[in-house]
């Protein structure tokens, strides 16, 4: 925190034009009050965050003694690459403990896209370590709130499915557990009548072997990977996995999420299908092969959860598409237009 508030990078918040130009309609005295905020008025906020006895009191919070714990943070210098910046860099960390995976790996986040060295090191994982399995859980486009993003993650879907072998699922924006999700559901229907109230992923964390959790800012994108500075707590304890894991298992069961999976196809022209659609994907224009290789599936009724490899997949599930429960509107033409011809834009992100 003192290295972000002194560092040459920060401005006070009065220097920003939308607030500085607040803060000039306040009376005199009240504007001093800005610049001479009384820090000691946070005195007995500081002394409860350092009282383990009164966390413990806190009936709401579902405590975890770990034998280790470790916090990783980026400095504000992280785009200069700085030797100082790199033992706090998130993504070097992320790294460190992705290559630590022997058996498991799983993964939430909002958006899930790769850049060049994402991409290779999930080539090398899969190629080292073929028996690993990878579960990834992220946002459909009906419960995304970013179509842009969506469209190119669309781009590398066939990538993860075929490539790096991948279980993956697509959250859907009103889940069949939404009063486990957010007890308070109930409440914020009745405030907005006349709006239905979807649900967004917006965590971010990993499980390694059931053990190692890494949970923070992270977006596992090129912007965290490169840009953002991120931080994460790194935990290695097994309950805490489990807990976290469990998180996992119930946001990607049938009733919370589409299984996404390849579509099947004859071996001859499915094969020549699937490589088309893999060329189209890769170019950053004219990615307009109208066959793509996957879909998104849901569980037919009275059927048994399967995972995407199994036999019987196809006729546990069916399927409802790329885009589920989205009706014609500018956000679907969006997302499939950026899809088709905004892979230019992969390297910006």
């Amino acid at each position: 925190f003192a290295h972000y508030w002194d560092s040459k990078t920060t401005e006070s918040a009065l220097e920003l034009s939308d607030i500085a130009a607040e803060a000039a309609k306040l009376e005199p005295q009240d504007r001093a009050g800005l610049i001479t905020f009384d820090v000691s008025r946070l005195d007995s906020l500081r002394q409860m965050a350092d009282g383990y006895a009164i966390t413990e009191e806190c009936t709401g919070l579902n405590l975890h003694p770990v034998s280790r714990v470790e916090y990783a943070a980026d400095w504000p210098e992280k785009n200069k690459r700085s030797k100082r910046a790199r033992p706090w860099n998130s993504t070097q960390r992320l790294n460190e403990i992705f290559e630590q995976a022997r058996s498991e790996i799983v993964i939430q986040t909002p958006y899930l896209i790769q850049d060049k060295k994402g991409i290779k090191a999930l080539r090398t994982l899969r190629k080292e370590r073929p028996d690993l399995e990878i579960a990834l859980s992220t946002n459909s486009l009906a419960s995304s709130d970013k179509f842009f993003v969506h469209a190119l993650y669309q781009k590398q879907r066939q990538l993860y499915l075929q490539m790096a072998g991948a279980k993956m699922y697509e959250f859907k924006p009103l889940p069949g557990d939404v009063l486990d999700m957010v007890p308070r559901y109930t409440e914020l229907l009745a405030d907005t009548p006349d709006q239905l109230p979807g649900l967004i992923v917006h965590a971010k964390f990993l499980v390694v072997d059931r053990h190692i959790c890494f949970v923070g800012s992270h977006n596992f994108d090129p912007r965290a990977r490169n840009l953002n500075t991120e931080n994460a707590v790194i935990i290695w304890d097994d309950a805490v996995a489990a807990a976290i894991r469990q998180v996992f298992d119930r946001d990607t069961a049938p009733q919370n999420s589409w299984a996404v999976a390849r579509r099947p196809k004859p071996p001859v022209v499915g094969q020549a299908s699937n490589f088309l659609a893999a060329v189209s994907s890769s170019l950053p224009f004219f990615d307009i092969w109208p066959f793509g290789y996957s879909s998104n599936y849901q569980l037919r009724e009275g059927f048994a959860p399967v995972p995407s490899d199994h036999p019987d997949f196809y006729t546990h599930y069916r399927d409802v598409g790329v885009f589920p429960e989205m009706e014609l509107s500018y956000k679907k033409l969006g997302a499939a237009f950026v899809k088709s011809f905004g892979g230019l834009f992969m390297d910006l992100l």
